[in-house]
């Protein structure tokens, strides 16, 4: 069950909210925990009992950190916590891989299936070792309830694919954090972030799905250059509105169960910088490696620059291998890790003074970050290559450069649309239309009927089950 699914959309949501508010305040978390653990129960239904047990461990772990006074006992306690979360990932996401490695260079002609990962994984190991290292820092306490904390770990409406909260953001707006009544405005704009994430990911993300998996099912020797352009680009766009598309429903979401959550996209496509990139993509997974492993490795604050690179290699490394096994995420997080690395050194981002020189820096970074998303993308490191090697293919006449004219002309304005959201220019004329009273009135009207519409039309795909799965789901 995902949150484009029939099943949610018409069934589950509806009955968790209803029951949501219905029940009295004291039993709302309980409710929620309940409707969270149904909801991972359709997802891994074979992993629901592990995942219960390790939920109450976790925060048996955290309320251990807070009421034990020897230093070293809880240093203790925490650093077991802490490898075990590690050893938990590396069981399910990499351990088949290593292994099927190990059997190659022995010639051992034995070939472990992929592990089936429980629901959600990387994103849960990385909220719990949050959990505990703020309680173990004292940045913050386990709150009176242990619903409460149990309920963070496990909440439905990020525990697919985040974004990574800490504890402390996981409490309902009012004093003290407490349950209070129902917020008509947080409600209706948590109802607004929905359709609008529902209708990047039908809309935009699945459409340009369509063209980068079938550019990207090609052998790289029939690619023409057209053709490995559009399916790069496509695939640049389709991660966005995806991923973006999944975090305002989750936005949304956690808005309509009265509680708040923080920005995960802020246009990164806008970005004056490689560094400036990671601030506005996956802002809570750069936030979570920034504190949990960058600064506590000593951050920037080195006398020796190449300390500090050298901590910045091991975050984008582990960056890498948190999004896979494969030595292509592998290579695309070193890739990461060289061009941040550069711009620091050389500062590259402020020797440009006039306008043209940072509309092209702004335009190499672009397409910069595009090849680096082939790398992401594809099978192997080979086909990597192969496939940006014929992004400079221009000679030859293929019949995937003809294939380039038909795909334009199905889908165009799905592009147009696709490179203007990746803009704030919807927040640009909002802003405008507020110095007019009749202008701002138009502007949410206008605003409104298009939305719904979209929303009908996305529907209408999600009714006939013509919708693909999240792209980062796999992670």
């Amino acid at each position: 069950m995902t949150f484009v699914s029939n099943i949610f959309l018409f069934a589950f949501l509806p009955i968790a909210l209803g029951t949501y508010y219905i029940v009295p305040d004291m039993a709302k978390e309980y409710m929620l925990l309940f409707c969270s653990l149904v909801f991972y129960s359709f997802g891994s239904f074979e992993y629901l009992s592990f995942f219960i047990v390790v939920c109450v461990l976790e925060v048996g772990l955290g309320r251990s950190l807070m009421r034990v006074e020897k230093p070293k006992v809880r240093e203790y306690l925490f650093w077991c916590a802490v490898i075990g979360n590690i050893a938990i990932l590396f069981h399910f996401k990499y351990i088949s891989t290593i292994l099927n490695a190990v059997f190659r260079l022995s010639g051992n002609s034995v070939v472990l299936g992929e592990t089936l990962a429980p629901m959600g994984i990387s994103f849960f190991v990385f909220k719990a070792i949050s959990y505990l290292a703020d309680v173990y820092t004292g940045k913050t306490k386990p709150t009176g309830s242990p619903v409460h904390d149990l309920l963070y770990l496990s909440v439905f409406t990020q525990i697919q694919m985040g974004p990574i909260s800490r504890i402390d953001d996981w409490k309902r707006p009012g004093k003290e954090g407490r349950l209070y009544s129902f917020d008509v405005a947080l409600f209706s704009e948590g109802i607004w972030r929905f359709l609008i994430g529902f209708c990047k990911k039908i809309l935009l993300a699945d459409m340009f799905a369509r063209i980068a998996n079938e550019v990207f099912a090609t052998e790289t020797a029939a690619i023409s250059a057209g053709y490995a352009w559009l399916g790069s680009v496509c695939f640049s766009l389709q991660l966005f509105f995806d991923f973006a598309g999944y975090s305002d429903m989750a936005i949304g979401l956690c808005g309509m169960f009265g509680y708040r959550c923080k920005e995960n996209f802020l246009y990164p496509y806008t970005t004056d910088s490689f560094g400036g990139f990671w601030k506005r993509w996956h802002v809570s997974l750069g936030e979570w490696f920034r504190d949990y492993v960058y600064i506590p490795l000593g951050g920037s604050r080195n006398e020796k620059k190449s300390r500090t690179y050298a901590n910045l290699l091991v975050v984008w490394i582990l960056t890498g291998i948190w999004h896979g096994a494969g030595t292509t995420f592998l290579v695309w997080g070193l890739g990461w890790f060289l061009l941040i690395a550069m711009e620091r050194h050389f500062g590259l981002d402020k020797r440009w003074k006039r306008k043209a020189g940072k509309v092209l820096y702004r335009i190499a970074i672009l397409f910069v970050i595009n090849l680096l998303w082939i790398f992401f993308r594809a099978p192997s490191v080979t086909y990597a290559a192969g496939f940006t090697g014929r992004l400079f293919a221009f000679s030859g006449e293929l019949l995937s450069g003809r294939r380039v004219w038909i795909l334009l002309k199905t889908y165009w304005g799905f592009l147009v649309a696709g490179v203007l959201l990746c803009t704030p220019i919807v927040p640009y004329l909002e802003e405008k239309a507020k110095k007019n009273g009749k202008e701002h009135m138009c502007f949410a009207v206008v605003s409104t009927v298009l939305l719904l519409a979209c929303f009908v039309w996305a529907l209408s795909f999600v009714i006939t089950a013509g919708y693909n799965p999240f792209a980062y789901m796999k992670f």
